[in-house]
């Protein structure tokens, strides 16, 4: 007969404590492959992963090349060839997307890549779709020397597939991509998000583009297969209907902007699109802001979670649909917003920062069961039921806990050391939570953190890392994709692999337990808790409209609101 328990919080603590004493040094390094040029002419820089519906991954990203004779490899496999029109000497004007799909043991199945067309580094974002498929949302511009090319994408399937942008100045112009491949590597179709290439009223000449005026933070599909986009605009954006017209989105907070792209003006746009890419809807902040952001966005149980970067102006309301937040000062300071999926906000909240030169890196969030956490690389001053939380150097690695019905703070971490940047997290069957971090030139670092947010267990898992983007977990395997040069080992110092410069790489792993499925950052089958359900800890409804936990399988379960162990 199974027995029935009702954890207290200091039950959960000290269960978490025993379990990571017992897990995480037992994880195994199981591959690494690295994403680099043939040549060593140029970088490589990953920007997202995600789990395919069949166990593999999905990887994207950009990688330069100074011509076609020139090759990007995942590890000795071939993943594109190089630009087919560009003439330059530095590949900065030449930066090819890549969009891979790989087995859970490093195994390439497919690719597809631009060989025309620059993608914007580490901002496209994926989704996995109910069919198997992906979608991939970014931004691309005109090879530099290039302008009267085609956009051209092509796939290792044999597929090759044409963009005309027309352009009428000379000049590169931005767009917004979002492309949908099938899961066995032929790209179903491509749509592209047009921005207005107008020069702004008090902007100087534009010698080589027009301003950079669209930044992607996100992705992701809902049940019905729906795609909603959010990122910034500095300007308009042009949408197609599936008749074929147009709508527009309009700009906000661009007043006197000269087209700088370091100047954060603009503001927050969340687009919903039919399974085809065309425009159902759209919802922008409104109001008054020096600068307004989102960093990063998921999707849980029918809910769209933004995580935001506000500098206000002190007493001026900034505005989401009927909601509003009145900035107290003039520093970035963090916002969270959810959104249902007709794009209706359930909340939009301002936590009011009190720490010049704020910055946020890496930003990530995530939502398992009733918790959303803000992740990133900060400098930044919070305060949570009267206890300030401040960061001591210009980027710590932080953890922001807060409720995500209602987005109120509930807890968080700061690890205390500088360029230690947080950049994602995971929790395992049992509700224990695990944070990936890494040091800049250090180890990519896994912590697990108890009930209090504070670190209890500890693993590097990479020896040498530049930068961080992302981790996959399904079962008992985590994917991790990281930045690198020189050499890095893996744990275990089994695995190793060198590069004469920063390069991607794609590293997976075995862990000691089991992880709540379904993890990956954008997710439209994680489920917020109701009083009258029974969920998983990953947020799967098991039993609607009954709280019994009776005939349920061991583990642990959120019942009534309360969590709730079956054994």
């Amino acid at each position: 007969m199974k027995k029935i328990y009702t954890l207290t919080l200091a039950l959960l603590a000290s269960t978490s404590m025993l379990a990571g004493a017992q897990s995480l040094s037992d994880t195994q390094s199981l591959w690494a492959k690295a994403i680099t040029n043939s040549t060593a002419s140029s970088t490589s820089q990953g920007s997202d992963m995600v789990l395919a519906k069949d166990g593999s991954i999905y990887v994207t990203g950009s990688a330069g090349s100074l011509n076609a004779n020139e090759n990007i490899l995942f590890g000795e496999d071939v993943i594109g060839t190089g630009v087919t029109t560009y003439v330059g000497t530095s590949t900065s004007g030449s930066q090819q997307l890549f969009l891979c799909k790989v087995a859970s043991d490093g195994t390439l199945l497919w690719s597809a890549y631009t060989t025309n067309g620059e993608v914007g580094t580490n901002s496209t974002y994926l989704a996995s779709t109910n069919d198997g498929g992906v979608i991939a949302f970014g931004k691309i511009h005109h090879t530099q020397g290039a302008e009267n090319s085609n956009l051209e994408f092509k796939t290792s399937t044999g597929q090759t597939l044409n963009y005309e942008w027309v352009i009428d100045d000379g000049h590169r112009y931005y767009y917004g991509f979002l492309l949908k491949a099938t899961a066995n590597g032929e790209i179903e179709w491509l749509k592209m998000i047009e921005v207005s290439h107008e020069a702004m009223p008090s902007a100087t000449t534009y010698s080589w583009g027009t301003p950079e005026a669209i930044y992607p933070a996100g992705v992701g599909v809902d049940e019905q297969g729906n795609i909603y986009l959010a990122g910034r605009q500095n300007l308009d954006l042009y949408v197609t209907n599936a008749d074929g017209s147009t709508v527009t989105v309009p700009a906000h907070n661009n007043e006197g902007w000269d087209g700088d792209s370091q100047k954060s003006v603009g503001n927050t746009f969340v687009l919903k699109l039919d399974a085809n890419g065309n425009y159902l809807n759209h919802i922008t902040t409104g109001g008054q802001a020096t600068q307004d952001r989102p960093l990063a966005m998921t999707m849980a149980g029918g809910r769209i979670y933004l995580m935001n970067l506000i500098t206000g102006i002190a007493g001026t309301d900034v505005t989401l649909g009927q909601l509003t937040v009145t900035p107290t000062n003039d520093i970035a300071s963090l916002s969270t917003a959810c959104l249902d999926t007709n794009l209706q906000p359930i909340y939009f909240n301002l936590y009011d920062n009190t720490l010049n030169g704020s910055t946020v890196q890496t930003p990530n969030v995530c939502v398992y069961g009733n918790d959303l956490y803000l992740i990133g690389k900060a400098k930044i001053s919070f305060s949570i039921d009267g206890e300030q939380y401040t960061t001591q150097h210009t980027r710590d690695g932080v953890v922001i806990r807060a409720d995500a019905t209602t987005g109120q703070l509930t807890g968080a971490y700061i690890r205390q050391v500088n360029q230690s940047g947080c950049f994602d997290a995971f929790v395992d069957n049992d509700g224990n939570l695990f944070v990936a971090g890494h040091s800049l030139l250090g180890p990519m670092k896994i912590q697990q953190l108890d009930q209090d947010l504070q670190p209890i267990d500890d693993v590097d898992l990479i020896s040498r890392t530049s930068d961080t983007q992302c981790l996959v977990s399904d079962g008992n395997k985590l994917y991790a994709m990281v930045r690198f040069n020189n050499t890095s080992n893996l744990y275990g110092d089994q695995i190793a692999l060198t590069s004469n410069k920063f390069a991607c790489m794609v590293a997976g792993f075995e862990l000691p337990f089991d992880v709540a499925t379904g993890v990956d950052r954008i997710s439209a089958e994680q489920t917020l808790p109701a009083n009258n359900n029974v969920y998983t800890i990953d947020g799967r409804m098991v039993k609607k409209g009954d709280t019994s936990v009776d005939g349920l399988p061991a583990g642990l379960y959120i019942a009534g609101g309360k969590k709730i162990v079956v054994r």
